[in-house]
């Protein structure tokens, strides 16, 4: 599964908080008081990555789905071999 992840967050050029979801409150970093721009800034880059956790996951889950697929058809296979 892929997403999107931003490398750069905005921060306070002072103290270094984390400035995302203070735009348009106020024009001073809550956590120093430093005056700051109203506006954000661009997004810098974005990276796709993989969840490997996800994956595995789905693939250990769909494992046991399988063989039961599998018990069945064969109790099927052997069941019609009986009749005829």
């Amino acid at each position: 599964m892929l997403s999107r992840r931003v490398l750069h967050h905005w921060k306070c050029e002072k103290c270094g908080y984390d400035l995302r979801g203070s735009f348009g409150r106020s024009a001073r970093c809550p956590e120093c008081g430093s005056p700051i721009p109203t506006t954000p800034p661009p997004v810098v880059s974005t990276v796709r990555y993989q969840r490997p956790l996800l994956i595995v996951g789905g693939i250990l889950l769909g494992i046991p789905v399988l063989c039961n697929l599998a018990y069945v058809a064969l109790l099927i296979y052997a069941f019609f071999a009986m009749v005829s």
